[in-house]
């Protein structure tokens, strides 16, 4: 008898511990303790890291200034929260309403485009083309730039073009990776589109295929082939610029496993820019003519009035090292893949 007693006793204070224990879980005061990232931008998926958070969507709600609106909740546990959002907001607070009861805030911003970085390129004169390499490479010239400019520290990524496009939402998997598949076209239509957003002048009137460039704006614009060859060399005289091995400069044929990589994976170059060799083919502005090249001195060139192809510069993952020498110019392939691009604009 004494011991069903004893028994009885250890199966009652089992359930009082475990319901005990259950009511301390139930009422533990939900709480944000960060976020993934506090600076993010439109459609990018996003962590809310805290305790007691809930464990359903149906439980619990994303607030931004106090609003649930323009927000897809993708999942929900205790500890975390993952959310899209789907408007911009500024210095905003977000918090989380979890069984009707609000949390504390933490400040977020929610940018239209994803972050890009730049670096100020001063204007100079340098030593355009090549002693040795193919025909439309030479002779070599002295080209004096007279405008400073503002150059994308890496080439535009999926993410950026992605949102200022307004293409389909790509996997956050291909984050980080550069644009791809780029008509030079296209590549016109996306700076303006820049320069729109952020409030800067139209570098580009375009009529379907004819476009004219206003070199005097100040909105986002490809670089001119001059422009393009000045930042890569970034002052050496070298094949290649940043410390000359290709190899650790950038992705090409031998070392890429012939797919793109994410941008800045390799060395920058004594401007600070990344992946001016390989990876991906850049965009410039100039018509093609591989005779355009003259020994005399010019400022500011343009390109060529006439073509019917533009060229592009880098090389890429797809092409062998020599394509990825500074001097090395390309005209676009039938087959885009491998084509991005890099943005500049004159610093006014």
């Amino acid at each position: 008898m004494k011991q069903i007693t004893l028994l009885v006793f250890l199966i009652t204070l089992l359930l009082v511990a475990c319901t005990d224990e259950n009511t301390l879980v139930d009422n533990e005061t939900a709480k944000i303790t960060g976020l993934s990232r506090s600076s993010t931008f439109l459609f990018d998926t996003v962590s809310v890291n805290g305790i007691a958070l809930g464990n359903s969507a149906e439980s619990t709600k994303v607030l931004i200034n106090d609003s649930e609106t323009n927000i897809d909740i993708i999942s929900v546990n205790p500890t975390e929260v993952i959310f899209v959002p789907k408007q911009s907001f500024d210095n905003a607070k977000i918090s989380l309403e979890v069984n009707g009861v609000k949390t504390n805030t933490i400040p977020i911003n929610i940018a239209l485009t994803p972050m890009y970085d730049t670096v100020r390129v001063n204007a100079g004169k340098f030593i355009m083309g090549a002693l040795s390499g193919f025909s439309d490479e030479t002779p070599l010239h002295e080209v004096n730039l007279t405008r400073d400019l503002y150059v994308f520290t890496y080439e535009v990524t999926k993410e950026l073009w992605s949102q200022v496009m307004d293409t389909l939402i790509i996997a956050t998997n291909d984050f980080g990776f550069p644009a791809d598949s780029i008509t030079w076209l296209k590549a016109i239509e996306f700076c303006n589109r820049m320069s729109e957003i952020y409030g800067f002048e139209k570098s580009y009137n375009s009529d379907g295929p004819n476009v004219t460039f206003d070199y005097n704006a100040n909105g986002w614009r490809l670089p001119t082939e001059a422009e393009w060859e000045y930042f890569c060399k970034a002052g050496t005289d070298e094949d290649f610029s940043g410390n000359g091995d290709i190899n650790q400069m950038g992705y090409f044929d031998s070392n890429s496993g012939l797919n793109s990589h994410k941008v800045g994976e390799k060395l920058a170059n004594q401007f600070g820019l990344y992946d001016v060799h390989g990876n991906m083919w850049e965009w410039c502005w100039d018509k093609y003519e591989e005779n355009y090249y003259t020994s005399e001195s010019v400022a500011d060139p343009t390109g060529p009035v006439t073509g019917g192809r533009h060229v592009m510069r880098g090389g890429s993952y797809q092409d062998g090292f020599n394509f990825a020498r500074i001097s090395n110019r390309t005209i676009n392939k039938l087959d885009h893949k491998s084509i991005g691009l890099r943005l500049v604009r004159n610093v006014q």
